[in-house]
């Protein structure tokens, strides 16, 4: 009856039974679908495709009419059919084969869905056919490709060169995915750093951004950092954010960036600022250089900033010889932010015996009225008195 109906009534009746999650489905409904693939009407079809998705691991018959139905005359028919086989835990191989074929359709729609259904099969033979696909002669699927290798992360290393002449394309979309999919790989793509140095330097603000994410992750910090530190005076703040970021991500191995990172605490932007705080305290290293720049940005304006600063002095590891900056830190137990009071009296707290003068400001915060706050607070004077009870 379904069959000799009208194509919208059926389309209707197809498009009904999507709703159903897979453990309510029954047989009779899954293979109302792969049936409707065969339908006259596209639309039915295109529905059925679609629909089937969700159900490809129910019953043994749907996986092959999906892979039938990527050879359908319709790009819309194709195009569901290759992503609804996303959702099959089975016949990997004939999937596989079956993206192999469409990312050659004529249709550019087509190939950009094959695209993506290659990133999420998760598997390194991919990269061959993705880096052939950065060279489409269509935007989308470029973007789909650049997109695919970065799901794949370290295991599209081989990617890396094709990736990198993705960095002078025309197109600033396709400079921006590349300069993204190579922070992705991470440190197999360490030989398009020069590229992703030249990016930081792009005309396009976007791109500029992704390639400063990028280097934290993709490059030894010897060769990043005079273009990281130089993207610190970017005039985007988006780019001054992800140049800090990335070089807090150095860590230790990122001293000769500190007096920049200083500077840029009194950015105009309080995310550059934040960002800085937060790389400082991951760098580590001389105390004296650092420590005064966190205290310092305790009275910021911005909660975030002072928040990063108040967390960062607990993780310069603060011993009883800094006890110098004990008054500005009993000026930020009183701060209106509760984590920021939660983390400096952390901070209080590692300094130990130096910090009596600190001991009346913690008992008040006993009657915080956060209760972080109050436990902080406890664990420093146990801290302090213990100390004392070791001198």
């Amino acid at each position: 009856m379904l069959f000799r109906s009208h194509d919208n009534v059926r389309a209707i009746v197809i498009e009904a039974l999507g709703p159903f999650s897979p453990v309510q489905v029954s047989g009779d409904i899954v293979r109302a679908l792969v049936a409707a693939l065969n339908d006259p009407s596209v639309t039915v079809r295109t529905i059925a495709a679609q629909r089937l998705g969700k159900y490809s691991n129910a019953l043994g018959q749907v996986v092959p009419a999906l892979l039938a139905a990527t050879k359908d005359a319709s790009p819309a028919v194709r195009c569901n059919a290759i992503r609804s086989l996303e959702y099959s835990h089975s016949a990997q191989r004939e999937i596989r084969a079956s993206l192999v074929k469409a990312v050659q359709d004529p249709n550019s729609a087509v190939r950009a869905c094959a695209t993506e259904g290659l990133g999420a099969l998760d598997s390194e033979d991919a990269v061959p056919i993705l880096v052939t696909l950065l060279h489409d002669s269509e935007k989308e699927v470029r973007s789909k490709a650049a997109s695919a290798l970065a799901q794949l992360g370290p295991k599209a290393g081989p990617a890396t060169d094709a990736l990198a002449q993705e960095l002078a394309d025309q197109d600033p979309d396709i400079r921006r995915q590349a300069s993204s999919t190579l922070g992705a790989i991470g440190s197999n793509a360490r030989y398009a750093t020069s590229a992703l140095l030249r990016a930081v330097r792009d005309t396009s603000d976007t791109v500029r951004i992704e390639a400063a994410a990028a280097l934290g992750q993709v490059a030894d910090p010897t060769a990043a950092m005079p273009g990281l530190i130089a993207a610190l005076r970017d005039s985007n703040a988006e780019v001054r954010r992800s140049a800090a970021k990335s070089l807090g991500l150095f860590e230790e191995h990122a001293q000769d960036a500190v007096p920049a990172l200083s500077s840029a605490t009194k950015d105009p932007d309080f995310t550059v600022r934040e960002a800085a705080v937060n790389a400082l305290s991951r760098i580590g290293g001389d105390k004296s250089k650092t420590v005064p720049v966190l205290v310092g940005a305790l009275k910021d304006q911005a909660d975030e900033v002072r928040e990063a600063a108040a967390e960062g002095l607990t993780n310069v590891y603060l011993t009883s010889d800094d006890s110098e900056i004990i008054p500005p830190l009993l000026d930020a137990l009183k701060d209106s932010n509760n984590s920021v009071r939660k983390y400096i009296a952390n901070a209080i707290g590692q300094i130990g015996t130096s910090a009596a003068l600190a001991v009346q400001p913690l008992i008040q915060a006993l009657n915080d009225r956060d209760s972080g706050v109050r436990i902080a607070a406890a664990d420093a004077l146990g801290n302090i008195e213990i100390g004392r009870a070791h001198v």
